[in-house]
Order: C-alpha cells, then structure tokens, then sequence
C-alpha cells in the first residue's frame, strides 16, 4: 500500500464526518470564551470552513486519485491555518481556540511523515 492510500484509510477511520466534527469543534470554541468577549465567525471564515470539510470529504470518499487527494488535503491543512489567523483578527489575542486548534493538529498529524507542510502564515496584522 502507497502512503497516499495510507493517509486515505487514516482520514475515513479518524473523520467519517469530518462536518459534524468541524461544527462541534465551532461551537465548543464559541462556548469557551470569556462572557466580556463575543465571538465573531465572519462570513469569509464560514466559506472557508465548508471549503475545509468538502476538501475532507473528497479525500475520504471522493472518486479522485491518490495524489490528487494528498493535494485537497494539504490545502484543507493550509485553509484551516489561514481560518484560525482571520478568527484571531477578527476577534482578539485572547480568543480560546482550542477546540479548533486541536482539529488541526488531528488533521496535521494524519500526513504522511515524509510530506512537508508549507503554512502560509501572515504575522504583519
């Protein structure tokens, strides 16, 4: 077995509803704030996140080669990273993503070990 197939098997066993996981880890991240501080999910964020759990989806279940499917995963990795920054901006500092954060590394540690990841991280706002 390919690694590629490895990482399909992985994402079905891990997440066979990658949605409902991504929305609970949204509402336990609105739940956790602090009563003086409101949570935003701006409407860019909201596309992104369905953007997310379609890529997953299609990697799981999708029709689409092996590589191809590597490719739709690596780009829910990097949109979901770029998500967290804009929820951060659009919030504050303080905000408590933990619940979102911790889907993230769940969906980081499925790559293959030898894939890099390349983040694109904006730190200039």
């Amino acid at each position: 077995m390919k690694i590629s197939e490895n990482l399909v098997d992985a994402v079905r066993d891990r997440f066979p509803d990658f949605k409902a996981e991504l929305d609970r880890a949204i509402a336990l991240t609105e739940m956790g704030q602090q009563r003086y501080i409101d949570f935003y999910l701006d409407p860019h964020s909201k596309k992104v996140f369905k953007q997310i759990a379609k890529n997953v989806r299609l990697v799981a279940w999708g029709k689409s080669d092996k590589k191809q499917k590597l490719i739709l995963y690596q780009q829910a990795i990097n949109l979901f990273s770029q998500a967290l920054q804009t929820l951060v901006f659009f919030n504050s500092i303080y905000i408590n993503l933990e619940p979102l954060q911790n889907l993230y590394r769940e969906m980081v540690g499925l790559l293959p070990s030898y894939q890099p990841i390349q983040l694109e991280l904006n730190l200039s706002w």
